[in-house]
């Protein structure tokens, strides 16, 4: 019989975070061939530092079609503005480690409730951002 390695990791997806608002570190960002092969999808994989939510992480997606998606996140973990992000090559290694708030909604993709992340804002901030 084999004998299967459960990690921490996996741990964390089984018990997605409620809508709200949290504090994350930026963790990895992986990327993989879209279906079509015509594009790039990424995954910023974000872990929660908030009390109450140990092991919980939370993936930002986006595709190499709509780069611009990476700019609020990348402003927020660099503690600058949106406007301030000049026109270039956001290096993602360089924001590994990094913190910041953001907002958990719930969304529904293909019949399923996913969580997203919106409403990035420095880790010095003070949630709510409304």
């Amino acid at each position: 019989m084999p004998k299967i390695e459960v990690t921490s990791k996996d741990l964390a997806r089984l018990h997605p975070p409620d809508a709200g608002t949290y504090l994350f570190e930026l963790v990895s960002v992986e990327e993989s061939a879209s279906k079509d092969k015509q594009s790039i999808n990424y995954a910023c994989e974000m872990k929660i530092l908030s009390p109450g939510a140990n092991l919980r992480i939370v993936y930002f997606r986006f595709n190499s079609k709509a780069p611009g998606m990476l700019i609020p996140l990348a402003a927020a973990l660099q503690d600058i503005p949106i406007d301030k992000i000049e026109a270039g090559t956001i290096d993602t290694d360089v924001l590994l480690g990094k913190k910041c708030w953001a907002e958990v909604k719930d969304r529904t993709w293909e019949g399923k409730i996913q969580k997203d992340l919106d409403n990035f804002a420095p880790e010095n901030s003070k949630p709510p951002f409304n």
